[in-house]
C-alpha cells in the first residue's frame, strides 16, 4: 500500500486504530475521485488481509 500512498499523494496516509473493527484514516488530498480510488483500494487490501489473517486464526484455535 505504501507505494500507491506515495504514486497518489506523495507521502502515506496516516492511520489510528480506534478499537479492534474502526479506523480513522487521514488522507492527505483533498480531491475526491483520489479519496475515493484510495478507499476503494484500501478496503480490497484489507479484505485480503483480513481473510490471510483467518486462516492463521484457525491454525491457531486448531492447536490448542
Amino acid at each position: 500500500m505504501t507505494e500507491e500512498e506515495k504514486k497518489l499523494f506523495g507521502k502515506e496516509a496516516f492511520f489510528y486504530v480506534l478499537g479492534p473493527n474502526r479506523i480513522s484514516i487521514h488522507i492527505p488530498s483533498t480531491n475526491p475521485a483520489v479519496c475515493s480510488s484510495y478507499i476503494s483500494r484500501l478496503l480490497k487490501w484489507l479484505n485480503t488481509k483480513y481473510w490471510e489473517a483467518l486462516k492463521e486464526l484457525e491454525k491457531y484455535e486448531d492447536s490448542r
